[in-house]
């Protein structure tokens, strides 16, 4: 029997090569969640003329992040007071979930470790809020409002879409649901990290001017550049600004900042990426539902797949895929409330999602004769 998979975080590809007893360059990774274009090459060349330039290096970055705090307010044109940068969600979140001195969170499940890692760290209460399968895990705001009564939540955080599946709550709900929290005084922290994907449900406009929502956006999965670390928040100015005071002094390096500002002004490289991933996407979950499997409507870069009950487990199957195809999915059994047979797919290009259709059709037709 094959060890489970790591699982807590996608993308952790030497981790799992040394595990394995693979070559980390031989590895296919659809457990990351990352533009499978690539970084714009604007991007790519501003990056090289920084890191050529001494001057650049042997300078400390722009403690107010000007450029790249500019690039983001034209880029969604709110504010430039109404964004707070920092090196990722995920310290990011650590800041909106003590900026207020939140007590008890309501968190739709399944949801991100992220979520549950930075509420016990900073000592608040978690009620989890199960997601219905049955609607795709799409949140119900009416039904999440009535938990955040019901269970005297002063905060909710959501995630649009939704990760693991998917699912994409329509922006009137998604509203509703903000402005019921906030006349009850609760704070909603909307995570939008793959919401360049549907960016039509983003609430940011209504963040940078309206208390009690803070959104939480990533800026290196949609432009490949993970290794960069920074991400933003967007929140009324007043709020942006005491984010910033428990951030780290210069939370992002300079060379991302030049960077990332120059990809923000790339609007054909986000046209050609969200054209692709909508064709592929499509393509991958037809093909993988000709497979016998289950996959859910998802509006994002990746796919959530519920195993058939003959098929290896997620975590078998994982292990397997990596063994014998260096193909590596997500194992899903660390998401809250989903069990051990779920797993998710990043939408890349066609070339690899054909090698996965074919590895997932043979290991599903070996565990049927098996059976």
């Amino acid at each position: 029997m094959p060890e489970p998979s790591l699982a807590e975080h996608g993308g952790d590809l030497g981790a799992i090569a040394h595990r394995y007893g693979v070559a980390r360059s031989e590895l296919i990774d659809f457990s990351a969640n990352i533009n499978p274009l690539g970084p714009p090459r604007v991007l790519l060349r501003a990056l090289a003329r920084a890191a050529r330039d001494p001057e650049a290096l042997g300078r400390y970055p722009d403690a107010e992040h000007c450029g790249l705090r500019a690039a983001l307010a034209r880029r969604l044109a709110v504010s430039p007071e109404a964004i707070a940068i920092g090196n990722g969600g995920a310290a990011l979140l650590d800041v909106a979930v003590r900026v207020r001195g939140i007590h008890r969170c309501l968190v739709p499940q399944p949801s991100f470790s992220e979520n549950r890692r930075a509420l016990e760290a900073a000592g608040a209460d978690i009620v989890p809020f199960v997601l219905d399968a049955g609607r795709g895990f799409a949140l119900d705001a009416g039904v999440a409002i009535e938990a955040l009564d019901r269970d005297a939540c002063d905060a909710i955080i959501v995630t649009n879409p939704h990760n693991p599946s998917g699912a994409v709550v329509a922006r009137c709900d998604m509203l509703a649901l903000v402005h019921a929290a906030s006349a009850r005084g609760a704070l909603a922290i909307v995570d939008e990290a793959f919401v360049d994907y549907a960016p039509e449900v983003s609430t940011a406009g209504v963040a940078a001017r309206e208390p009690n929502i803070i959104v939480l956006r990533s800026l290196t999965k949609f432009f490949a550049v993970p290794g960069l670390r920074a991400g933003y928040a967007i929140c009324e100015p007043a709020l942006a600004r005491r984010m910033e005071t428990m951030l780290p002094s210069w939370p992002v390096t300079a060379l991302a900042a030049i960077a990332l500002t120059a990809a923000l002004g790339d609007t054909r490289h986000a046209r050609r990426a969200l054209a692709q991933n909508a064709r592929e996407r499509d393509r991958l979950s037809a093909a993988l539902m000709k497979l016998g499997l289950r996959v859910y409507p998802s509006g994002a870069n990746f796919l959530l797949v519920e195993l058939p009950p003959q098929s290896p487990s997620a975590p078998e199957l994982v292990s397997s895929l990596i063994l014998h195809d260096r193909i590596v999915l997500r194992d899903c059994s660390s998401y809250e409330s989903l069990g051990t047979r779920f797993v998710r797919a990043a939408v890349r290009g066609r070339r690899d999602n054909l090698r996965l259709i074919a590895a997932l059709a043979r290991t599903l037709k070996e565990s049927r004769a098996t059976a």
